[in-house]
């Protein structure tokens, strides 16, 4: 993939995600791009129950018909959530992940959402930069716990 010029940026078309995933069930979405991160416990029918919540906010982009980038946005009423943002090797640099965000941000704007969040993995080596060279602030004073709820079989 060579870089991207504009006339090259106008062909990528962005949509949402719950156009067909949410149909579909997005089955295989969450693995689609490499560097997802997920946390092995979610599944396509979760990831379409979320569309389904926030619906307008999560898009993917397309480069002829392939998916190059994707974003999962949502909010709880009160503050947005980028829970993934993820761009297939290749694009990355090109601001396709920041045309991504825009759109999110939009979204959380037109529903009255003021501050949005993301999570960033340890493992995510680059995302801290790339997240502070857009202007976001790092929330040091903050410790996130999370708790997998079993539920029982059978």
């Amino acid at each position: 993939m060579s870089k991207l010029d504009r006339k090259g940026l106008a062909r990528l078309r962005a949509e949402l995600l719950e156009k067909r995933e949410r149909e579909r069930g997005a089955g295989g979405l969450i693995e689609v791009i490499v560097g997802m991160g997920t946390s092995g416990i979610e599944t396509g029918e979760m990831l379409a129950t979320f569309l389904k919540r926030n619906p307008g906010l999560s898009f993917k982009i397309t480069d002829r018909d392939e998916i190059i980038a994707t974003i999962l946005c949502g909010h709880d009423g009160r503050r947005g959530y980028l829970h993934h943002l993820a761009i297939a090797p290749g694009y990355s640099n090109q601001h396709v992940g920041r045309a991504l965000i825009d759109r999110s941000l939009r979204g959380l704007e037109h529903r009255g959402i003021r501050r949005c969040h993301i999570f960033i993995s340890a493992q995510n080596k680059g995302g801290p930069e790339f997240w502070k060279s857009i202007d976001w602030a790092e929330q040091g004073d903050l410790t996130v716990f999370s708790h997998d709820i079993e539920f029982p079989t059978g």
